[in-house]
C-alpha cells in the first residue's frame, strides 16, 4: 500500500511540475534585408538601398502577455507571440521597376510579410526596365575614303559596357 501511495504522489509531483513550468519562449532573430537593382525598401526599424547601411537588419523580439482563465489551475499563464514584420518596397525610379521579393511567407504587391521564428534574410529585386540609347556614329552616311573612324556615345540609366 506504501508504495502505491508513492508512485501516486511521485506521479501527482510530476504532473504539477509540467503544469507549472512555462512553455519555452519562441524564438525570434534578426531579419536582414537585402536590395537588388535601384531601388528601397521600408518597414519596421528597416530603411534600406541598394548601397546598403546599418537601417538594413532588424532584431524583432517575441511579444508576451497573460492569458487567464479562473477555472483552471493555475489561473494565468504566459503566451509567447513571434512577432509578425512586413516589408514594403518603394516607389519605381530611375528606369528600374520593382520585380519580386524572395524569402517572404506571403507577398501582396509590394509588401512583404513574414513571422520572425529565427533570424532570416528577405531580398527585393527591381530589374532596369529601361533601355539604353545609342547616337547615331559619326562620321555621317556617304561616301568617305582612306580610314574613317566611327564614334558614337552610349547611355543608360545604369552603367553602360
Amino acid at each position: 500500500m506504501r508504495s502505491v501511495v508513492s508512485m501516486v504522489s511521485g506521479l501527482v509531483l510530476a504532473l504539477a511540475a509540467l503544469v507549472l513550468v512555462p512553455a519555452p519562449a519562441l524564438a525570434a532573430g534578426t531579419v536582414t534585408v537585402s536590395v537588388v537593382g535601384q531601388g528601397s525598401v521600408s518597414g519596421e526599424g528597416i530603411s534600406c538601398t541598394q548601397s546598403g547601411g546599418p537601417d538594413c537588419s532588424e532584431s524583432y523580439a517575441d511579444t508576451t502577455y497573460q492569458e487567464c482563465d479562473p477555472e483552471r489551475k493555475p489561473p494565468c499563464w504566459d503566451v509567447n507571440e513571434a512577432p509578425l514584420v512586413s516589408f514594403v518596397a518603394g516607389p519605381d525610379s530611375n528606369g528600374f521597376v520593382f520585380d519580386g521579393w524572395t524569402g517572404c511567407e506571403s507577398v501582396s504587391d509590394r509588401t512583404c510579410s513574414l513571422t520572425v521564428h529565427e533570424s532570416g534574410s528577405v531580398q527585393a529585386r527591381f530589374r532596369d526596365a529601361q533601355f539604353p540609347t545609342v547616337a547615331a556614329p559619326s562620321p555621317s552616311s556617304g561616301v568617305h575614303r582612306g580610314t574613317i573612324t566611327l564614334a558614337t556615345t552610349a547611355s543608360d540609366n545604369a552603367a553602360v559596357t
